[in-house]
């Protein structure tokens, strides 16, 4: 029996950097920094997106030494501004047509006034209408490796998007009952009999939600109680786990592969391949170097009617949205001291250092992650 610590990530690779400072400043460090650097680890040809980063960077360090009802509008600007970057940085839109008048955020809010901030709606608008780009939806694409699925206008409630808000999930769950919809996985192959396969251990109520966005031919779940004891030796050992842990857990297995001396190769690269075809649309490292190399695995969210693959990314960002609006034109609607106040402080004080995590790692090859010691 063996095992190899493995996540479907394909081949990305990421480098996992430590840190004494605050994470914000040496993430900026990170990313002012690719200004400086040549392709393909430069985040751009010709510093084309040089003007964006520091805009950037200047909302959103100002917007950490603020108070969070200023804070909220600064981030959702700082946002905007590295949306831009990294679109061009992708070669997603080019770097003249960001500066021209043909591109806009791609996002609006009518007047209202929800009883719940969770309620509070905003308009998203088709990547293109008009001859004109919209950013949101072009980010969204770009983030999801997938087509947005509408073309017109559609309208999103706030509480469709942030149960992928992972920083705020107490608070979302103590004030609104809204569950958290990121599930935290670890991941191996498995080696036994001479046959190779691909296992995930999740908790026992995330399997529903896991099985419904993959093949369901080829795949079995396990609950720890049918365990052997091989089984369970193989995650101990993998991960440093206790048995306690495992319970309440299930291990989710993809088709087992016998193989020989001649063709192990072979037939690991069969496996991996199962592993992709189940996991890749959907399996997201995490935004910080992670102890006991755990991963993120996300859902489809539902739209207007139409799922689509999502990033946790994109919720922060129309959350900042939604922040800004009502910071600008219904600061009534957060008034001190109450559930929907709280809700934006703690997003302002844990979220907006994770949306710049997440776009770190996406400018950046190998991906980089900010751990502090």
């Amino acid at each position: 029996m063996g095992f190899i610590k493995y996540i479907p990530f394909g081949r990305t690779r990421y480098a996992d950097l430590t840190t004494t400072t605050r994470p914000e400043v040496q993430l900026w460090q990170e990313l002012v920094m690719l200004r400086h650097l040549k392709r393909p680890v430069g985040i751009s040809a010709n510093k084309a997106s040089a003007a964006w980063i520091d805009q950037a960077k200047t909302y959103f360090l100002d917007a950490c030494g603020s108070d969070w009802r200023t804070a909220g509008l600064l981030y959702y600007y700082s946002f905007l501004n590295l949306s831009k970057a990294y679109l061009a940085a992708k070669r997603v839109v080019t770097a003249s047509m960001m500066k021209s008048t043909s591109v806009y955020h791609g996002l609006s809010a009518e007047p209202q006034s929800p009883t719940r901030i969770i309620d509070f709606e905003i308009k998203v608008h088709p990547p293109l209408h008009g001859g004109k780009r919209n950013l949101f939806s072009t980010l969204c694409e770009r983030l999801t490796r997938s087509p947005w699925p509408h073309n017109g206008t559609i309208t999103v409630r706030a509480s469709d998007v942030l149960p992928y808000c992972t920083d705020i999930s107490a608070e979302l769950y103590k004030f609104y009952s809204l569950k958290k919809s990121i599930i935290i996985a670890q991941s191996l192959v498995r080696d036994g009999q001479n046959t190779l396969w691909f296992e995930i251990n999740v908790p026992d109520h995330a399997v529903p939600v896991i099985q419904s966005h993959i093949p369901k031919r080829g795949t079995t779940a396990v609950n720890y109680n049918s365990m052997n004891q091989q089984d369970c030796s193989d995650w101990l050992l993998a991960f440093n786990r206790t048995r306690q842990s495992l319970g309440g857990t299930t291990f989710i297995r993809t088709t087992a592969h016998p193989y020989n001396s001649n063709n192990r190769q072979n037939i690991f690269d069969l496996v991996d391949k199962d592993a992709a075809q189940c996991y890749s649309k959907h399996a997201l490292a995490l935004p910080v170097p992670p102890e006991y190399e755990e991963w993120q695995f996300v859902p489809r969210v539902s739209l207007a009617g139409k799922t689509i693959n999502w990033h946790p990314l994109l919720s922060d960002y129309l959350f900042a949205f939604v922040l800004s609006t009502i910071l600008r034109y219904h600061p009534h609607l957060l008034p001190n001291d109450t559930e929907a106040s709280f809700t934006a402080e703690a997003w302002c004080n844990q979220s907006a250092v994770t949306v710049l995590r997440y776009f770190l790692m996406e400018v950046t090859t190998p991906s980089v992650r900010i751990a502090c010691s």
